[in-house]
């Protein structure tokens, strides 16, 4: 499905502009989250990593201000028990759904660095369609080698409330180990998308999209308007629900486009 990225729409742009240049390959960073991202986590990782004391007890105190329960940081001190292998844990620092139709007995979706459905979907649908290649080369051997021998606790900081993944990539730009002419750094906003942030700056869009009579999803009973309209009037539950509420709407807008080509042309 081609409508599952909530970069979707700037990466098309950015495939058209590439295009246009004459340029045929591009470098991507998407090998970024399986090489330096968090595998597990735990305060039994933080424990036993081979890293200064002051910065332990920094991780210590940054896992108490998470939104992980305080009894399952507690429980992290074993060494067979990680944060991001429990369902239960998952589920609180996961995006949030609270617009969608419950499912009775639905577990949490799990933490999955490697998503090659997307990554597939990204190359058939905007970097191929242009004859753009697209390379990546944080997922070159010599970094894997250095990834394997990178400690679980470098893999993830909690700080401020916040899980901060891939603090080790995060670190490298904030202080210009790699040339400025290769990575850009603009830092970030509270969501990763200006998309996502759009989302918050046009509730009555949103709401008319998948609470409208014509919505498909409220039709198979996947968003519910009630609940919809509860999470647009609330600001702390809209910038919960932002990231979500683009992904449902893309849906939303991929089966209005199906349903469309489907339909049968005039006279036929």
């Amino acid at each position: 499905m081609p409508f599952n990225h909530v970069w979707f729409r700037r990466l098309d742009l950015t495939a058209r502009r590439i295009a246009a240049d004459g340029v045929r390959t591009v470098l991507s960073g998407l090998d970024g989250d399986v090489v330096f991202g968090p595998l597990r986590f735990g305060l039994y990782d933080v424990a036993v990593a081979d890293v200064p004391w002051r910065e332990r007890w920094a991780m210590a105190n940054g896992l108490l201000s998470s939104r992980w329960e305080l009894s399952r940081i507690a429980r992290s001190v074993r060494r067979g028990y990680s944060l991001y292998e429990d369902p239960e844990a998952s589920a609180e620092t996961e995006r949030a759904g609270d617009f969608l139709v419950p499912v009775p007995g639905a577990g949490p979706e799990r933490y999955e660095p490697d998503s090659a459905a997307q990554e597939h979907t990204l190359n058939l649908t905007v970097w191929r369609p242009y004859g753009i290649h697209c390379a990546k080369p944080w997922g070159g051997r010599q970094l894997r080698r250095l990834a394997a021998r990178l400690p679980n606790a470098y893999r993830v900081i909690p700080y401020g409330g916040r899980t901060i993944d891939k603090p080790v990539l995060r670190l490298a730009a904030a202080r210009r180990r790699v040339p400025s002419c290769v990575w850009r750094h603009y830092g970030r906003d509270w969501l990763g998308s200006p998309d996502e942030t759009w989302c918050l700056r046009h509730p009555d869009a949103v709401a008319g999209l998948l609470g409208g009579p014509d919505a498909r999803l409220t039709t198979l009973g996947v968003v519910d308007p009630q609940r919809l309209a509860a999470v647009l009037a609330d600001p702390r539950a809209l910038r919960r629900n932002a990231e979500n509420l683009l992904c449902t709407a893309m849906v939303e807008l991929f089966l209005r486009d199906l349903s469309h080509k489907a339909a049968p042309m005039p006279g036929t």
